[in-house]
């Protein structure tokens, strides 16, 4: 799934979580700046959570989401029609 998938939608507005498991890591920033300046016709909303609140939030899901997960990383996380998990 790209951002463009979303731009094609009635979407104009994405929020990008970043759920981290060290407080202060900003390793994402590189991937994030290319997304912001491909996709300049979005509204983009950019949080960093601690990665022990993702299963409280996935819980409480009102929209579809997508978690990006390394597959290094083992995410156990209560099933949802709304959310997709794709590992990279």
């Amino acid at each position: 799934m790209h951002l463009s998938d979303f731009s094609s939608r009635a979407t104009s507005r994405i929020r990008l979580r970043f759920y981290n498991d060290r407080a202060g890591d900003i390793s994402y920033i590189e991937y994030l700046r290319k997304i912001l300046l491909h996709n300049t016709n979005l509204s983009i909303v950019v949080e960093e959570k601690p990665i022990d609140e993702l299963q409280g939030d996935v819980k409480f899901l009102e929209d579809e989401a997508v978690l990006i997960c390394s597959r290094h990383y083992s995410v156990n996380v209560p099933t949802t029609d709304r959310l997709r998990i794709v590992e990279v």
